[in-house]
Formats: C-alpha cells, sequence, structure tokens
C-alpha cells in the first residue's frame, strides 16, 4: 500500500485548509489533472473523504496521473476513499433548458457529500459541473451554481475547488469574467503554466487580467501569490 504521506512534499496545496471554497483556472487539461491530483492527495494524507464531480477526460487523465504515482484509482474508490461522478450525466439531473433546479442540484451533491463525511468526519469536493456551463454559454447559470456550492461549503463544513480551463473563458471578457468568477468564491489561486505550451499569448493576457482582478479583492478574498509545482 502506498504511503500518502511520502507523496505529500512534491503534491502539497499550501493554505488549502483555510478556505473552503476556491478556484483556480488551468491552462489545459495536463494542469487541470496536476492540480485535481495534489488536490486529492493532500485530501487522502489528512484522511479526508473526497467527492469527485468530473467529465470523462479529466477523470481518463487523473487515473493516468495516478498510475504514474504508483496509485490505483480503483483501489481508492472501492475502499470508499475516493467517489467519483459524471459531471455531464450530474448536470443532466439539475439542468433544465435555461434554468438550474437548486431542490435536485442539493440532491445530487449532497447525499454523496453527506455519505462521505459520516465515514470519514472531514470531506473535500472537486466540481466541473460550472466550467461545462460557462463553455456552453451559460454564465449566468454557472455564477449561480457558484452561489449554491458556497453556501453549502458554509453551512456543511466543505472543502471544494473548482477549475476552469483556459480556453472556456473569452479572452476579450477575461477581466469582466475573472471578475465575477472570483467573486463567488474565497480563495483564489493563480494559474498553473507550462513553458512549452503553444498557448503563451493567451496565459500572458489571462495573467494581465487576473492581476487587475485580483488587486481588487486583496481584502476580501484569500490570494495565493504561488503557483502548485509538481
Amino acid at each position: 500500500m502506498t504511503d500518502h504521506a511520502s507523496l505529500r512534499t512534491s503534491f502539497s496545496y499550501p493554505g488549502i485548509s483555510s478556505s473552503p471554497h476556491f478556484v483556480q483556472v488551468c491552462q489545459n487539461l495536463t494542469s487541470q489533472a496536476e492540480i485535481l491530483t495534489q488536490y486529492i492527495i493532500e485530501g487522502l494524507t489528512n484522511g479526508e473523504g473526497i467527492v469527485i464531480i468530473a467529465r470523462l477526460g479529466l477523470r481518463k487523465a487523473l487515473s493516468a496521473k495516478f498510475k504514474d504515482l504508483g496509485l490505483d484509482l480503483n483501489d481508492l474508490k472501492a475502499q470508499g476513499k475516493i467517489r467519483i461522478f459524471d459531471a455531464d450525466f450530474m448536470l443532466s439531473l439539475f439542468n433544465f433548458e435555461d434554468t438550474v433546479d437548486r431542490a435536485a442540484f442539493e440532491k445530487c451533491v449532497l447525499t454523496p457529500v453527506f455519505e462521505t463525511k459520516l465515514k470519514f468526519g472531514k470531506v473535500r469536493a472537486f466540481g466541473e459541473m460550472v466550467d461545462i456551463l460557462w463553455k456552453d454559454g451559460w454564465q449566468d447559470l454557472a455564477i449561480e451554481l457558484e452561489g449554491w456550492w458556497g453556501e453549502i461549503c458554509e453551512e456543511h463544513n466543505l472543502m471544494l475547488l473548482c477549475t476552469y480551463l483556459l480556453e472556456s473563458l473569452d479572452p476579450a471578457e477575461y477581466n469582466h469574467s475573472l471578475k465575477r468568477i472570483c467573486n463567488t468564491h474565497n480563495h483564489l489561486v493563480p494559474i498553473t503554466t507550462f513553458n512549452s505550451s503553444p498557448s503563451e499569448g493567451m496565459v500572458d493576457s489571462f495573467e494581465v487580467a487576473w492581476n487587475n482582478v485580483v488587486d481588487k479583492f486583496k481584502f476580501s478574498k484569500h490570494i495565493s501569490s504561488f503557483s502548485p509545482t509538481v
């Protein structure tokens, strides 16, 4: 059995326990999988239960990342340490045309959260449904969903990571989009970049917008000055 604590030095997320609802924009699927892996490893090390709501592509990338670390994601699922749900399917259960149903949403997310909390005492979750809504043009619904998540975090002491892919955001609207997204979270984490990425120009534009927006929130939000490293 792999000692999760032995991986903590390489896969740590400083300050994560201080804020229940935080956000990071990821450059691509690779960086998203890296971030989520660090997040999960930290939770396993702390003896927390994990609830993941993700699309197929991210689930595959996550499984490959765990395999590289010598961890069997299916084994962790069988032990009940990690519960994984399909983001597209779960979203379909409470997203009807141009609306989202709060009662149906809470039934979908609270059931696995409560069951996991009963077993482990503390839960950290990850949700990709807001990114799906945002990318599909339903930004108002994504913000509404973020608000519901925030209330659940506060009421049930839930730690939640939300990620948005850089490609989901319109470069012409970076400032406006980031202002709306950051306003619904209490912990803001800067983008993780890879020097070899072909989207370097987009990242530069994004970082300018990010710095402009977080400067406005510096007295009301927990803003990390680091990017997680792997």
